[in-house]
């Protein structure tokens, strides 16, 4: 069993160890060796202390960068790690092997989000166009009409308190 030791050297951080072969904690087995089977060559076959092996550097590795992570999010007085947060454990623990592409992965994630959230709230407009039996055409102009008087108000409100 590994012991990881928190480094944002906080009092009052509850990080101080985390074990590595806890099951509450640990990736999925199965999933971990069925990603290690998909990359490896046809036909090739894995002893089982190579497999018990490889699924403990994974949660080793996972736990290492999660731990730096919650460090860089914590000396940042954050209370949510984020992408930047992980790039910076990287590099921190000179792993600068995996920055480039975790880089391009957090940035297409980030696209795939946006896309996301643009897709909603299209779909949310579709759907209060089609409640008010009214045209997607007739729904924008309402929605910049609304807009356009909701900042004329806060325009009119900024200057009375000026």
């Amino acid at each position: 069993m590994v012991q990881w030791f928190c480094r944002c050297s906080c009092e009052n951080c509850d990080l101080e160890i985390m074990e590595a072969d806890d099951e509450s904690t640990a990736l999925p087995k199965a999933t971990v060796l069925k990603v290690v089977k998909e990359h490896m060559p046809a036909g090739m076959k894995m002893a089982p202390e190579a497999k018990d092996l490889i699924f403990e550097c994974c949660n080793e590795f996972v736990q290492l960068v999660g731990s730096e992570a919650q460090a860089q999010c914590l000396e940042a007085k954050s209370s949510t790690i984020r992408p930047a947060d992980v790039l910076k454990a990287l590099e921190e623990l000179e792993m600068t092997d995996f920055l480039e592409k975790c880089q391009m992965k957090a940035d297409e994630s980030s696209a795939a989000r946006k896309v996301k959230r643009e897709r909603s709230h299209s779909n949310k407009l579709e759907s209060r166009a089609k409640k008010n039996n009214i045209s997607m055409e007739d729904m924008k102009r309402l929605q910049q009409k609304q807009l356009e008087a909701a900042r004329a108000r806060m325009a009119g409100a900024g200057e009375a308190a000026s």
